[in-house]
């Protein structure tokens, strides 16, 4: 498979001056940080722009980022979270914008709508954005958001599983919104399905593709008295509560395509019921 960013043309980036928008997981299918690529190709990297969770992912959810220093290129780091809070006057130090984002196919993960928000605030910078696979496939679920519940986990009208990779969800949301100057370079090799290429958790709470599979079900947990697995190894994969009773539920929802559950302890270090043994499932994709 070849993703976007090894596709892109690195002579037609001399003499502009560039900035970056990257996590951990922007690698090139050789593994090389795609702002690193950049640098080392001669590129006017002046700035990389960081989601949710910082550069290298090591921050939790919610956790307001700062700005930093990348210690590979020493370039500095802008932060875009929390969001519409970052000096906009940094783009006047630009000519163009990348935009490498791995993202896990959900409308309440933050990253794109970052993106989407740094693509509204350019002023004539065209920017490209390097396309990757959407981890779980072109499937789409869950309803629409309405207008009157927007907001940064849900900007705009479409599904929880959108079934759309990063460069064509900025594409809709440009054409219909935003009206800006993008290109999309488009990858190579994919199937459409799950992907299997190297994982690298894209955020602290997304260790493995089967999280990322989950997780538009299971981050619908946070909003119950349920924890949803935050503060384990496994996230959104096990759910409960030091009250749940396991094998109640797993009798009631019976057999189910594509998943097994499996009754289990489990003892969040933070979050829900920090320090707590929870009764509850862990959810087996099958």
């Amino acid at each position: 498979m070849r993703f976007g960013i090894d596709r892109l043309d690195l002579k037609g980036l001399q003499g502009r001056r560039i900035g970056i928008l990257a996590h951990q997981a922007s690698v090139t299918s050789d593994l090389e940080y795609s702002f690193v690529k950049i640098k080392k190709a001669g590129g006017d990297l002046k700035v990389i722009f960081a989601p949710e969770h910082g550069l290298y992912s090591v921050k939790q959810d919610q956790v307001q980022i700062t700005d930093g220093l990348e210690p590979l290129t020493r370039t500095p780091i802008v932060s875009l979270y929390p969001p519409a809070r970052w000096d906009h006057r940094v783009l006047d130090e630009l000519d163009l914008i990348i935009i490498d984002i791995f993202d896990v196919g959900a409308r309440y993960y933050t990253y794109l709508w970052s993106a989407a928000e740094l693509i509204m605030a350019t002023k004539g910078q065209k920017v490209i954005i390097c396309d990757r696979p959407n981890p779980i496939g072109r499937r789409i679920e869950g309803p629409i958001i309405d207008e009157e519940l927007f907001s940064f986990v849900g900007p705009y009208p479409i599904p929880i599983r959108h079934g759309m990779t990063p460069g064509e969800l900025l594409s809709f949301i440009n054409d219909r919104y935003l009206n800006k100057d993008i290109e999309v370079i488009k990858m190579r090799g994919w199937n459409r399905g799950y992907y299997r290429g190297p994982w690298i958790p894209p955020s602290p709470n997304i260790p493995h593709l089967s999280t990322a599979i989950v997780y538009p079900g299971g981050c619908l947990i946070e909003g119950t008295n349920l924890s949803e697995g935050r503060g384990t190894t496994r996230p959104f994969e096990q759910i409960g509560a030091p009250w749940f009773e396991p094998t109640k539920v797993i009798d009631e929802v019976g057999e189910t395509r594509g998943v097994t559950l499996r009754p289990i302890q489990f003892q969040p270090q933070f979050s829900k019921y920090k320090g707590k043994v929870c009764n509850g499932i862990f959810i087996h994709i099958t």
